[in-house]
């Protein structure tokens, strides 16, 4: 139970991280596709 907990956690935080950057990736080309509609 404890090994399995330790590798669940990396990938876990790992998939927090990839998910976070694309959040942030693609609020910033909205913005960019925003400004350029206007």
């Amino acid at each position: 139970m404890a090994t399995a907990a330790q590798h669940e956690t990396p990938s876990a935080t790992r998939v927090l991280e990839y998910f976070t950057d694309n959040d942030s990736q693609n609020e910033e080309n909205e913005e960019e596709e925003e400004e350029e509609e206007k």
